[in-house]
Formats: C-alpha cells, sequence, structure tokens
C-alpha cells in the first residue's frame, strides 16, 4: 500500500485515494514479493528481509517502509543485481516524487488543508518516471535464448 494510505490520516480516510498511490503500491509489492525468492524459490521465514510489513499495524508499516526505502542497504538473500538495481531506483522515483509533493504544498502554503488532484498526464509522466531509468530498460530486455 502507498505511504500516504498507511499514516494515521490515511487509515482515516482523510487523504484522498489518487491513481499514482496504486502505482506506488505496485512498487512496494514488487519489491516485497522480489525479496521473498531466491532463484524461484520461496525463502525460509526468517530469511524473507520485509514479512513483518505484512503483519505489522498501518502506521508500523508506514514506518518499516519509509526505513527501507531510506536505508538502500541491498538485503543478503538477494543475489539477482537487476532486480535490486530496479528496487533502488523505484524507492528513489517514490522518495523523489513524495519530496517534490511536499514542496509544491508548502510553496503554495496548503500543507494543513490540500487535497491533491492528478490528470492523466501526471500519471503518465509518474510511470515515465520509472519506465526510463536503466533498470527499468534492463529487466525490460528478453533473456538470451537458452
Amino acid at each position: 500500500m502507498a505511504l500516504d494510505l498507511l499514516t494515521e490520516e490515511g487509515q482515516r480516510g482523510e487523504v484522498k485515494h489518487l491513481y499514482r498511490h496504486d502505482l506506488e503500491s505496485f512498487m512496494w509489492c514488487f519489491a516485497w514479493i522480489s525479496l521473498r525468492y531466491d532463484n524461484k524459490v520461496l525463502l525460509p521465514w526468517g530469511l524473507r528481509p520485509l514479512d513483518e510489513w505484512a503483519t505489522a499495524d498501518a502506521v508500523t508499516c508506514c514506518k518499516k517502509k519509509g526505513h527501507f526505502q531510506s536505508d538502500g542497504k541491498r538485503p543478503a538473500t538477494l543475489k539477482d543485481d537487476s532486480a535490486w538495481m530496479l528496487i533502488l531506483t523505484s524507492m528513489n522515483v517514490l522518495f523523489q516524487r513524495k519530496l517534490q509533493s511536499r514542496l509544491r504544498l508548502q510553496s503554495a502554503n496548503a500543507l494543513a488543508n490540500s487535497q491533491e488532484s492528478e490528470s492523466e498526464s501526471d500519471m503518465d509522466d509518474f510511470l515515465a518516471e520509472f519506465t526510463g531509468t536503466p533498470a527499468w530498460a534492463a529487466l525490460s530486455r528478453p533473456a538470451p535464448s537458452q
């Protein structure tokens, strides 16, 4: 789930659900699923670094995701360089997008009472921030023939 929706305000329904929250949620799911497996085999409990996201309350999950996002430390269980680069790049895109949103709201002196909106082009631009990265391009290339 998107970080905005995991906050206390989000849990009370005070955060407007936007399409960008769905894209952000997808990226969080991609990270969580990618780190549960090694060479297509599900890792045992205790070796899956993000399992606590599934069992924590919403606000705690938000904090854990924020720490994961800012830490940038590769879990020892992930051996796939291209998957890690996509996860790391995606977390950076999400962080930069959130920072830009906060700055925009503060510059408008509307932080406390603003409800964001978005257009179709906003979503296209947001998706392009992911698909335009070298990490995304690397994973998008067809695998060599076996």
